[in-house]
């Protein structure tokens, strides 16, 4: 889903906060010369892909912007491209080249780096966001967990928790009792471990069967959003992160209950709503196979957007109702085709201001 305001997540970050985008900088603007733009694939690039694939292969390897445009030629091309080097690779493994090993090796690290870094620099998240990364399987996978659980000193420790939503990707299934016994043992130490790895490792761990952290969290938020006395705006904010929580463990009826119930209530009491606040809401509800309820909420959004009285800076953007996953289900109807024009009649291009949201 494509959250993207107040009391919202931004991308992978699982809390409730202001509407910028995250940003990765540092190890991962580092790797990368430049970012890698998302394109639709098509039978010339991929035929482009693995001509630099097979040049690179056959060169000393030493060439860092021959290895760049390996990557970006890949990317360019899409999951088949993806997929083929998974291939080369699982072959040159079983044919015991460490030559074509240690060249694919390099190709794969920069490959899921500039992955990572672009899905994050788009500001939307979804549930299977990676699976394009389920090709370069094992390597990806093993790749992933070293970075996290044994950071090399050319991974900043600052971006080890955006790890963990591709893992969940890669690893829909439990990547084994040990792995997930040392995974349990880091979202437990508090002493030591940053509070969004923890927190995001919650997650990844309740999809592998332990929800003890999870249930834990969602236990705590509940308790204190039940407390007598509690302020409106307080209360509200801890729902808010409540179906959050729900959204990204895969619950979408349970999180698309709590939004529409914030929704009709803030509307009973004219607390005033901005567009995202119905975003969500439809996101939700379409995810969860809801897709009049979710047009509907649409719907709402698209008239404060129409209306003229929304802040600029609260305004969704196009490309959000054109490309968000978590509106396939209702993209197609001619009843979404006049709520984007209504929202967007104002606009020629796009609305500046919010972007932006599991998976």
């Amino acid at each position: 889903m494509s959250y993207k305001g107040a009391m919202c997540r931004t991308s992978r970050d699982f809390a409730c906060r202001t509407p910028n985008p995250a940003r990765l900088t540092g190890t991962l603007t580092l790797l990368l010369l430049g970012t890698i733009p998302a394109q639709q694939p098509d039978d010339a690039g991929l035929v482009a892909a693995r001509r630099a694939l097979d040049a690179w292969l056959a060169s000393d390897q030493t060439d860092r912007g021959q290895l760049d445009q390996v990557v970006s030629a890949a990317l360019a091309a899409g999951t088949e491209a993806i997929d083929h080097i998974g291939e080369r690779a699982r072959a040159a493994r079983k044919a015991d080249d460490p030559r074509l090993g240690r060249g694919l090796d390099a190709v794969i690290t920069h490959m899921t780096v500039a992955f990572l870094k672009r899905e994050t620099e788009s500001g939307i998240t979804f549930a299977g966001q990676y699976e394009p990364l389920r090709g370069l399987q094992p390597f990806v996978g093993k790749l992933l967990l070293r970075l996290l659980v044994d950071t090399p000193d050319w991974f900043s420790q600052q971006e080890r928790h955006l790890l963990v939503f591709p893992l969940r990707d890669v690893y829909p299934q439990s990547p084994g009792a040990d792995v997930c016994k040392q995974l349990h043992e880091i979202a437990a130490d508090e002493d030591y471990e940053p509070e969004p790895v923890r927190q995001n490792l919650a997650f990844a761990l309740a999809q592998w069967g332990d929800r003890s952290f999870i249930d834990a969290r969602i236990a705590r938020v509940e308790k204190e959003a039940s407390q007598e006395g509690l302020g409106a705006d307080r209360r509200a904010a801890l729902r808010y992160e409540l179906a959050d929580i729900h959204y990204t463990l895969r619950d979408y009826a349970r999180a698309a209950g709590i939004h529409v119930d914030l929704l009709r209530r803030a509307e009973a009491t004219d607390t005033p709503l901005v567009p995202v606040n119905y975003y969500n809401a439809a996101c939700c509800l379409a995810r969860a196979g809801q897709g009049e309820a979710a047009l509907d909420e649409l719907q709402r959004a698209a008239r404060l957007m129409r209306d003229g009285n929304v802040d600029p800076s609260q305004m969704l953007e196009k490309k959000l109702f054109e490309g968000d996953p978590d509106l396939a289900s209702v993209r197609g109807s001619e009843r979404f085709a006049k709520i984007v024009a209504e929202a967007f009649a104002k606009q020629p291009g796009h609305a500046a201001g919010a972007v932006r949201k599991d998976g």
